[in-house]
């Protein structure tokens, strides 16, 4: 039964981010590269294992569909790293920009969260606001799982404040 709800869960999940994406694919997209900063908090859910997480993340202009290539660094203060390489595309409401992206990345744990495996997934929904034509600040929700593939899967949720600023064409 538990194995059907996940499987489920995950359905759901992909049915949506591929909805926002069939939307997302006939907007204009933005014609210049993103490089993104961002701070916040892990373990927002659990509050076990609270750290303060800061990250570097680099978002492609070139599209795959509605798809930007996107790669990225966190590190916390208890000397967990993850780094990432997946996909994101933005969802335009007016100055609103709404991004899910989905990573799949390497974990190393330092003092943090035991999250069970090396290899870890990203899913994130980040709601961000047009500062001006080349910035946006923005609020992401993530969470971060092994997806069942180690010997535990506890999964993390973190909370951060991205800055976002375009350069390129």
């Amino acid at each position: 039964m538990v194995l059907l709800a996940s499987i489920r869960n995950v359905a759901v999940g992909a049915a949506a981010f591929l909805g926002g994406a069939a939307v997302a694919a006939h907007q204009k997209h933005e014609a210049a590269d993103l490089l993104m900063a961002s701070a916040g908090w892990v373990d927002v859910s659990r509050r076990r294992h609270s750290a303060v997480e800061l990250g570097l993340g680099y978002r492609r202009r070139s599209r795959l569909w509605a798809f930007r290539p996107a790669v990225g660094l966190t590190i916390t203060t208890k000397e967990a790293v993850y780094g990432w390489a997946g996909i994101a595309y933005d969802l335009r409401i007016a100055r609103l920009t709404l991004t899910p992206s989905f990573a799949p990345g390497l974990y190393r744990r330092g003092q943090g969260v035991d999250l069970g495996y090396p290899l870890e997934f990203r899913s994130q929904l980040e709601a961000g606001y047009g500062i001006n034509g080349r910035s946006r600040i923005a609020v992401a929700f993530s969470h971060m799982s092994n997806a069942g593939l180690g010997r535990t899967n506890p999964g993390v949720e973190t909370v951060t404040l991205n800055y976002a600023i375009a350069f390129g064409n």
